[in-house]
């Protein structure tokens, strides 16, 4: 026996007695330099285990196999380490693989590139590739997954062919089965609903937690946790110590799934359930809907229903209730103008005849238009007013007549 093959036997020995292992009459060592014990070619190749019978296979190098039936039925795959009882039991051709554990990637025939540590762990992997399990049964029914990483006593436990996935936890991603792309953290963190089987690019963190959509992030379990950004002691669901910023001009708040906060690229807001922005939209501000009340404690506290009280701004930003105001630009645009002394004013029968023909007074809109277009409220109290002063006029104008008509001689003989 070589120097090497001596060291080799101690360190075995070490790990035998480190494992609590104990050794049966018709237990082998075996160090080939030109195969396994079945036959054929390979070199460097250790094997141990009660005894272990292999085919015989070419080209088989740099194995160890330690525990009964590990690695028995290799044919040509080399670069693998089994230490437990059948594991990489089927292995046929795959290499670079490490399983450690009873029943460790039992079944796994050409599956490349595995580490599998507990018992069962990747016992049903027959071509995954990439994985690593760490935990008695962990990943125990993958079969083709690859890429996955499962690390807690019955992480993965029903995962056959999702592939890329990383599970922690007791349990965690127990539930998965084709999902891919999923990252679970926590005891007990799985999907859930009635696609669980299948969820894609979800995420869920800390104990209990469940997520049920695709591209989903969930926190915490759904009754109990408190999440916190910028403070060390939320105290509710969720708890802000610090700002938000949107980048987008598409984003809503939703409560109940209704839009409650929402703005768009035009200096546009609404808010409020409910509330929407009109499509064309820019520096509005809507406040709910139609059928919203507004309510403002210590500014409409007295207010009385149809009393003709407004909210207003005065100069400082102070939010007011108050009655409307009219108020135009300049003194043109008041109905005053129908006193200056150049005035067109009609003659009654230009009106009358107006109005037979047009059913309504001169220069004030009609119904149809009222409906269809309506009227500034300022304009519109300008031309009410235009009128009764043009009616006054007409009344001084009637009174003179009527005093003259009763000084007339002729009235008097009468």
């Amino acid at each position: 026996m070589t120097q090497r093959q001596k060291i080799n036997l101690c360190s075995i020995l070490l790990l035998a007695l480190l494992s609590r292992v104990s050794f049966a009459q018709n237990t082998v060592f075996t160090f080939s330099s030109s195969g396994l014990p079945g036959g054929g070619t390979g070199t460097a190749n250790v094997v141990m285990g009660p005894s272990n019978t292999y085919p015989a296979a070419d080209n088989v190098n740099q194995n160890v196999f330690i525990g009964e039936d590990a690695g028995i039925s290799i044919t040509t795959g080399n670069y693998n380490a089994f230490v437990g009882s059948n594991t990489g039991n089927a292995q046929t051709t795959g290499f670079n693989n490490s399983f450690l554990g009873s029943f460790a990637g039992n079944k796994n025939t050409t599956g490349n590139y595995n580490a599998f540590l507990g018992y069962g762990a990747g016992r049903q992997n027959t071509t995954g590739t990439n994985n690593v399990f760490v935990g008695a049964t962990s990943g125990i029914s993958n079969t083709t997954g690859n890429g996955n990483s499962f690390t807690g006593y019955y992480a993965g436990y029903q995962n056959k062919t999702g592939s890329s996935n990383s599970f922690v936890g007791y349990a965690a991603g127990a539930y998965n089965t084709f999902g891919s792309n999923n990252t679970f953290l926590g005891t007990f963190t799985n999907p859930t609903g009635p696609n669980k089987d299948n969820i894609q690019r979800a995420t869920a963190l800390g104990a209990y937690a469940v997520v049920g959509v695709n591209d989903g992030l969930v926190l915490g379990d759904t009754t109990n946790v408190k999440v916190g950004i910028g403070t060390a002691y939320p105290n509710q669901r969720f708890t802000l110590r610090g700002n938000i910023n949107f980048l987008a001009y598409d984003n809503s708040m939703m409560i109940k799934n209704q839009p409650f906060l929402h703005f768009n690229e035009h200096e546009s807001l609404a808010l409020g359930l409910g509330a929407e922005l009109p499509a064309d939209a820019e520096s509005t501000l809507v406040l709910g809907s139609s059928q919203t009340h507004v309510q403002l404690p210590g500014v409409a506290a007295n207010y009385l229903a149809n009393s003709g009280q407004v909210l207003t701004v005065d100069a400082s930003g102070k939010v007011l209730l108050t009655k409307p105001r009219i108020q135009v630009q300049s003194t043109s645009e008041w109905a005053d103008k129908v006193f200056d002394e150049n005035y067109p004013l009609r003659p009654l029968n230009e009106v009358e005849d107006f109005v037979k023909k047009n059913k309504h007074l001169p220069g004030l809109p009609s119904a149809k238009a009222m409906v269809a277009e309506g009227m500034e409220t300022a304009a519109f109290n300008t031309k009410l007013l235009e009128k009764i002063e043009e009616l006054t006029l007409y009344v001084v104008v009637l009174e003179k007549r009527l005093a003259e008509i009763e000084k007339s001689p002729n009235l008097e003989q009468k």
